[in-house]
């Protein structure tokens, strides 16, 4: 099993995603968000989540 890609909100924003936190968290509270993943103090996503996520709204065009 290989570990999982963690992204943060820097990667986020590369990947087009330009929400401020407090909309994420908002999100993500409504399940509409994948859930972040805390490693110490900093908070971050599982990059596969977040493509899945992002192809998710292209194919509900």
């Amino acid at each position: 099993m290989t570990n999982p890609t963690v992204i943060d909100h820097a990667d986020l924003r590369r990947r087009g995603v330009k929400l401020h936190n407090s909309t994420l968290l908002r999100l993500e509270a409504k399940g509409l968000w994948p859930t972040r993943v805390k490693i110490g103090a900093k908070t971050y996503w599982l990059a596969d989540e977040v493509d899945e996520f992002i192809k998710g709204l292209k194919a509900g065009r």
